[in-house]
């Protein structure tokens, strides 16, 4: 198995002069014993895929090599990265590394010639049977390539064939990866951008098919126009680099770059908070590159801040890639996109957002107290200034400021965030440390990591366990799932999974959406903070409690994945997927449900069917089963008496699959004739007199209380003529294998 390393470049320890020991290296892992073997260097600063080469054995790794050894923007205009596949021997050393856009003239720009034939960011490699070529992926140009075993390009199919040269950016395809079916001469393709499967004949080189992955795409118009000005390489003045480049998937390279200008004029950054006017040099210096991602409402932008939003790096585009500025119009979609780019959480907190006891021999809670409380370690000697003065803390958010002059450089940056520090943690210029990560913390990313020196050793770890924990303002529960199901259910750890999930749901930290196989397809749920129930996706069903999905979990063998999504995001991901108003469960229109007959608004019982009538039981009607159903069972069930079951107040089975609806006053015998029923109905046993009474046995809660009553009815694919006076736990026991549908509805009583 093979890891990458990154590019150390000119951070390598002073003794050392970047030789090839310290550049690009690949880790050669046993995968048994996951120990280093050795390493391979000069295979690319970014790797995307690796291939074996059947007959020779030697690895294949499509790789692309950053120019960032070289200084200033006017040098890499049009020419900043390269784009390789490297071969590596058995014997563990690079043979060569082959250039898939030799001949490119980079001093031309634009250079139409290239633009039409250059490959991009090679995702994906795969060899034919014979091994004597290779197809890839080229991401940033929405191509896809055939090569020699030797590296020539034998043909190129334009993924994107048809789409008007305008547009091609805003629908942009980002083929990804692909699997070959060669006896059928058939690659199928996967487009990350545009959310389909192209299909190519690889005898014709051409496009046969696309398409979607899912019957709707729910990203909003604008920002799936909006993201291909990342991506798209065709972008530059020779289809050779993208900001996507650096800025990998909407991330970092882990690399620095000196993109100064020798002939460029002075810039200025204005502080947001004070006001302050601050002239800055073109010739910056080295500046690590900085993540895409959590850019909304964090302006100025850039390391000194000397970009006032996203549309000022317009520039870049003619300045840096060498192509033409994009218009207003696309620069707002472009925007757009960057700013619904949120930051992933961070892994160092616990999944409710406290700190962990201790990181990297470091206690975070005592660190954050020391960070609030140092005074400044940079030497500017004012009494009250704290590293908190500039640097806000967690719970603050964002603090967009632009530091004052800290010493004689008067060197201006905006003050930096910790959201993203623990990426930046393994690095060390130690020549016998073990360094992940060939860049570290500040601006140039010079300042090693592991050997900060702050007051004390102990304080020093204790403040960068803080640091490592820092709160990405996306909670760490977001995306967060788990199965419960018949085998976990009872397990302590399962209840507390979901105790959690809920809790961090009712703090709007998530929106947590609930998938239960009740159905021929799943069902979904959202939770409720309000009520602390889970809504349906079926308005004429309701809610439902978590006590009765657990019963029907653990009594009927099912499962239910719960689901913490970012909020805002629940009612697409569990209700409304294509968000047009109309609940799924609803717009399928095959779900089948029950009612109450002629039952007022809001939904609740008669006295006539309570312990302060006649315990009469209720009508109810049943529309659009299964067809495979042969039967019915009904249960009536209070999961709100404070107890971990829900309370039954009526199991009636054995119902025929021809009764759409129930008469009221069904009385409490055993068996119910059929002139009271055609083709009768069996009762059960309910939970009063210590689950021995028989038959309906209506609501009755406390005086002053409202409880939520939930009737669930269960479509069966036999007619199981089971015998009377069954429990619950019985009766589930005999059916769970032949349910084949599942309804609510749900009514109130007070007393």
């Amino acid at each position: 198995m093979l890891v990458r390393l990154r590019r150390l470049s000119s951070l390598a320890p002073s003794s050392s002069s970047a030789d090839s020991d310290w550049c690009n290296r690949q880790a050669v892992i046993d995968t048994s014993s996951l120990q280093v073997l050795n390493y391979i260097s000069d295979v690319g600063t970014m790797n995307f895929a690796m291939a074996i080469e059947p007959d020779s054995n030697k690895l294949f790794v499509a790789n692309m090599d950053s120019l960032n050894l070289i200084q200033f923007e006017p040098n890499l205009r049009g020419h900043m990265v390269d784009h390789r596949i490297a071969v590596i021997n058995t014997e563990g050393s690079v043979e060569k590394n082959s250039d898939v856009n030799v001949g490119i003239d980079y001093t031309e720009l634009p250079n139409e010639s290239a633009l039409s034939t250059a490959l991009s960011q090679i995702t994906s490699i795969g060899f034919e049977p014979g091994g004597d070529s290779f197809w890839v992926t080229a991401y940033a140009s929405d191509q896809l390539a055939r090569l020699s075993a030797s590296g020539e390009v034998l043909d190129r199919i334009n993924v994107g064939e048809g789409i008007e040269s305008d547009s091609k950016t805003n629908n942009m395809r980002g083929p990804r990866s692909f699997v070959a079916d060669w006896d059928r001469k058939k690659l199928y393709l996967a487009n990350q951008l545009s959310g389909t499967v192209s299909v190519i004949d690889t005898s014709t080189k051409k496009v046969t098919n696309e398409q979607p992955v899912g019957s709707f795409d729910p990203m909003p118009t604008n920002i799936r126009e909006g993201r291909g000005y990342l991506f798209d390489a065709r972008l530059s003045g020779n289809g050779t680099a993208a900001c996507g480049s650096c800025h990998i998937d909407g991330e970092e390279d882990h690399l620095s770059w000196d993109l100064g200008n020798p002939g460029g004029e002075m810039e200025t950054s204005i502080d947001p908070i004070t006001g302050e006017v601050n002239s800055l040099h073109p010739m910056k210096g080295p500046m690590k590159t900085l993540s895409m991602k959590g850019l909304k409402g964090v302006a100025p932008l850039h390391w000194r801040g000397d970009r006032e939003n996203l549309a000022a790096f317009n520039p870049a585009f003619d300045s840096l890639m060498g192509g033409d500025q994009i218009s207003d119009s696309n620069m707002s979609l472009f925007e757009d996109y960057i700013n619904s780019i949120e930051l992933g959480s961070n892994p160092h907190l616990n999944l409710d957002g406290s700190y962990q006891a201790t990181i990297l021999d470091g206690d975070p809670t005592v660190g954050e107290a020391a960070f609030s409380a140092l005074p400044n370690p940079i030497g500017r000697q004012i009494e009250e200034f704290r590293c908190t003065s500039c640097h806000a803390l967690p719970e603050e958010g964002i603090r967009n400021q632009v530091t004052f002059q800290i010493d004689e450089t008067d060197l201006r940056f905006r003050v930096p965030s910790f959201r993203e520090f623990y990426k930046k943690s393994n690095m060390t210029r130690k020549r016998d440390g073990e360094s992940v990560m060939g860049f570290g913390a500040t601006n140039s990313g010079e300042v090693d990591t592991s050997q900060l020196a702050w007051v004390n050793e102990q304080m020093f770890l204790d403040v960068r366990a803080f640091w490592m924990s820092f709160d990405t303002a996306t909670p760490p529960i977001t995306g967060h799932s788990f199965t419960l199901d018949s085998n976990n259910i009872n397990d302590t750890s399962s209840q507390e999974k979901i105790d959690l999930m809920i809790s961090e749901a009712s703090k709007q930290r998530c929106d947590l959406t609930v998938r239960m196989n009740l159905n021929d397809s799943t069902q979904g749920m959202l939770y409720d903070p309000s009520t602390n129930r889970f809504n349906f996706d079926v308005v004429a069903q309701g809610s439902t409690s978590r006590l009765i999905i657990e019963d029907l979990i653990s009594g009927l063998g099912r499962s239910a994945t719960f689901m913490c999504a970012p909020v805002g995001s629940g009612t697409r991901i569990a209700l409304d997927r294509d968000e047009n108003g109309i609940y799924d469960g609803d717009e399928s229109g095959t779900r089948m449900s029950i009612e109450g007959g002629n039952w007022t608004l809001p939904k609740s019982f008669s006295a006539a069917n309570t312990c302060d009538g006649n315990n009469i039981s209720p009508a109810l009607t049943f529309t659009n089963s299964p067809v495979t159903t042969q039967s019915y069972a009904l249960l009536l069930q209070d999961p709100e008496v404070g107890l971990d079951r829900p309370w039954v107040h009526w199991l009636l089975y054995n119902i025929d699959a021809d009764i759409s609806s129930l008469p009221q006053d069904l009385g409490k015998e055993l068996q119910i004739t059929d002139s009271q029923l055609a083709n009768g109905a069996t009762h059960g046993a309910n939970s009063f007199n210590q689950n021995t009474d028989i038959g309906y046995n209506g609501p009755c809660p406390p005086v002053g209380n409202t409880h939520l009553y939930e009737f669930t009815l269960l479509a069966l694919d036999e007619n199981l003529n089971l015998p009377a006076g069954l429990s619950k736990d019985a009766f589930y026991d005999l059916v769970k294998s032949h349910v084949v549908g599942v309804s609510s509805w749900q009514a109130s009583y007070s007393k």
